[in-house]
């Protein structure tokens, strides 16, 4: 892979490099006295050997930090990678009821492929049709469109044609249309184009993207690189520019654990809150949580109904479908992407979910990158093992939990 600066895709370097595993020893001040801003994490972080070690991160004057990273699932889930030759890929899993990051693992060492960050870090990767949870939740929110009504669609669900044949309606008799989480499911492009252009709009969409994050710090106790968006200009833009863009085809950079903290927003009732790697109080966050940010209580509750058809029915189920996979196949939530990255000129695929969908207790973002010409992984299958890792270890923890416990009746009146 060749290195690349293209300059809506920037990296933010980082100055740590190598950690110590061996306890804090002759600490002669408190962490209070010693971390006075967010950590800046490393290209790599430590690798786990043994499932019950510690692992710290350096921060000033030579002393470091315990993280909140499980041991047990770092390691299951950098050994899953390794056995996939290693490709460029990371996994983040994030609890959902404290923000903790419990793994951020990754494959091939980012200075083999031009990165001057950890993989998870890396903002560069196209964001593709993760970013049609934007035209949805405003859709949702603002438009107040029913996700299981049908609106009359056009021209098929891979391209947003340049005519716009997309933006024309069937003849009565031809069709019934697609319902938004249906579209939403399969990711079907030209109906999220049509959205954008006939119900929600490039304002909606902007502010949207927003509360998502993007052009914005995100709230964490380290530093995470900004996520690149390039909006169409209004007075340079067609209907198929504008199309393209809400159906995830714009120039829109996202890092994993980006794609973790707005997952993060919507299985925490809407509301945002920041990540965290670290245990202590004491290291301060790189950006205050934005009153305007949230969703709609009810916004959220959809959406996820909305991710769950993406896994039991859409882009995703040939993945959960698989026998390993299948127990937890009804309670996991996501949504799939797929993008050939003309930085890294390679084909990006995405998954960024939740589980349970009722009431998420955790958050798993992955990304892989096409190595050659042949997948060992893609992202849903590195998104579906570290949702089967977390489960094992929580049931080793909790003997008596099983699946159905993950499970909650629909909450009425949302």
């Amino acid at each position: 892979m060749k290195k690349f600066a293209r300059f809506s895709f920037f990296v933010l370097g980082v100055g740590l490099s190598g950690t110590s595993l061996m306890p804090l020893q002759g600490v002669t001040k408190t962490l209070k006295d010693i971390v006075r801003s967010p950590i800046a994490l490393p290209l790599e972080l430590p690798e786990v050997i043994d499932e019950n070690q510690a692992i710290f991160l350096p921060v000033a004057d030579g002393q470091r930090v315990l993280t909140t990273l499980d041991p047990r699932l770092q390691k299951a889930l950098q050994d899953f990678i390794k056995k996939q030759d290693n490709p460029i890929a990371s996994v983040v899993v994030v609890e959902v009821k404290t923000g903790r990051i419990l793994a951020l693992a990754q494959g091939r060492e980012p200075r083999k492929w031009g990165a001057t960050v950890h993989t998870g870090l890396y903002p560069g990767f196209p964001a593709a049709s993760i970013f049609k949870l934007v035209p949805t939740s405003a859709a949702l929110q603002v438009v107040h469109i029913d996700p299981t009504s049908n609106l009359s669609a056009n021209d098929g669900c891979s391209n947003v044609n340049p005519h716009g044949l997309w933006m024309y309606n069937f003849s009565p008799g031809k069709t019934d249309g697609m319902s938004l989480e249906n579209a939403f499911a399969h990711s079907c492009n030209s109906f999220f184009a049509k959205l954008a252009l006939q119900y929600v709009g490039m304002g909606l969409i902007s502010q949207f993207a927003d509360k998502f994050g993007w052009g914005h710090p995100i709230p964490a106790d380290f530093y995470i690189p900004l996520s690149p968006i390039d909006l169409p200009l209004a007075g340079a833009s067609n209907i198929q520019t504008v199309g393209r863009f809400a159906a995830g085809f714009g120039r829109v950079g996202l890092s994993p654990v980006h794609a973790a903290w707005f997952n993060l927003l919507i299985a925490n009732k809407g509301q945002p809150q920041p990540l965290r790697i670290t245990t202590s109080p004491n290291v301060i966050l790189t950006s205050e949580i934005r009153s305007h940010t949230g969703l709609d209580e009810a916004t959220s509750w959809k959406i996820r109904q909305i991710m769950h058809k993406t896994v039991v029915s859409g882009t995703a189920r040939g993945v959960f479908h698989r026998k390993r996979y299948r127990k937890i196949m009804p309670f996991v939530g996501g949504k799939t992407g797929t993008l050939t990255s003309q930085e890294l000129k390679a084909q990006v695929t995405w998954f960024a979910g939740l589980m349970p969908y009722e009431n998420p207790e955790v958050i798993v973002s992955s990304v892989v990158v096409l190595d050659g010409d042949k997948w060992r992984i893609r992202g849903p299958d590195l998104a579906a093992e570290a949702f089967y890792q977390w489960l094992l270890l929580k049931n080793d923890e909790e003997p008596k939990l099983r699946l159905q416990s993950l499970s909650e009746p629909p909450r009425k009146g949302l």
